[in-house]
């Protein structure tokens, strides 16, 4: 479900220091030529972009201070307006990545359409998602259109982090910083979209701060997804052939990897589990699983903590490096095999 925001910046929650700081660009009129945005994915850097994109262009803000400081540019209702948020606007530039890779013929066909004058906007504005995705090549290439920026074009890289792009890139580019949404914020959010309160809860402590993954684990049917996991992971919930369970693992890990989409979900899943498992043996009852509290009390009492940190260790690992393009089924099968309740079987 969709809920419809106010115009304008007033749209954009929980991100008021970015916020501030973009307003302050737009009022002082001394624009950067490059921003960089960075935080987790699904907290509103996109988004934000877009609104600052139609800020620069709106009609509204003819007097920017005043608009501004009003929270009502971009009004959403001009035609530069529309056009942005319907993503036909041809001077406001979207770049995302193709098969996981922003690739450095994308990036020299932008520079080509950099070279001529904007089409009707007063000021052009490219958005380039996920730019940790470019490789070395069309890293260099974006380094090159920093280096010597188009004139009327402001350029906005969003990252997960900075520390993933080339330095020279971002020693180029003014950083604005964006920080996960607060367990309750994004509790409210789910309950608006129908989600019941105790779900709601448990969602948004799994969300870990980003709107887009709440939204994720909704329509994946996170819950029913959580079940058969934990249920393949838990070698004590009801017994059973250790051999079948053995299988079951690398059936596991034989799906994940023809269904990719589906494997940070899947990883979380396991995390948030073993996660749980130790923060009891630690004797807090502080755990996400919330409703399962007393199934995990059970399967707690059957490892080590230091058997536990390690199956988390292993698993953020294996997250890596499937983001990273290690070859994803010899990767899952490694994990599957070396997590304790797996070890413990072959015993």
């Amino acid at each position: 479900m969709t809920i419809k925001s106010a115009a304008g910046f007033s749209a954009i929650h929980h991100q008021e220091k970015a916020v501030h700081r973009l307003t302050g660009w737009l009022q002082g009129g001394n624009l950067p030529h490059a921003l960089l945005f960075t935080g987790i994915d699904g907290i509103g850097k996109k988004k934000t972009a877009l609104t600052f994109a139609g800020a620069l262009n709106c009609r509204m803000a003819a007097d920017r201070r005043t608009a501004v400081n009003s929270r009502i540019v971009p009004c959403g209702e001009c035609r530069p307006c529309r056009k942005i948020e319907a993503g036909q606007h041809p001077d406001v530039i979207v770049i995302t990545p193709e098969k996981s890779r922003i690739k450095i013929l994308t990036i020299r066909n932008l520079g080509h359409t950099l070279a001529v004058k904007p089409y009707e906007a007063s000021q052009r504005v490219v958005v380039i998602d996920q730019a940790q995705t470019m490789n070395p090549e069309a890293g260099n290439s974006l380094l090159k259109l920093l280096e010597e920026p188009p004139e009327n074009t402001v350029l906005i890289l969003i990252a997960d982090n900075k520390h993933n792009l080339l330095p020279t890139i971002v020693s180029r580019c003014q950083q604005v910083a964006f920080k996960p949404i607060p367990g309750h914020a994004i509790a409210e959010y789910l309950e608006k979209q129908g989600v019941r309160g105790d779900k709601a809860a448990i969602l948004a402590k799994l969300a870990n701060g980003s709107y887009g993954k709440a939204d994720s684990l909704v329509d994946a049917g996170w819950v029913g997804r959580r079940e058969w996991i934990i249920q393949l992971v838990d070698p004590h919930d009801g017994g059973g052939d250790r051999s079948v369970q053995i299988r079951s693992f690398l059936a596991f890990s034989e799906l994940m990897s023809l269904n990719r989409e589906a494997i940070p979900d899947a990883l979380e899943i396991l995390i948030s589990w073993f996660r749980d498992l130790a923060v009891v043996k630690a004797g807090s009852n502080r755990v996400a699983n919330t409703d399962l509290m007393e199934k995990i009390a059970r399967a707690a009492r059957h490892y080590e903590t230091a058997s536990l940190l390690a199956d988390i260790d292993l698993l953020e690992a294996a997250k890596k490096n499937i983001q990273a393009n290690v070859n994803t089924r010899l990767t899952l099968d490694v994990m599957m095999m070396n997590l304790s309740p797996i070890r413990s079987a072959v015993r």
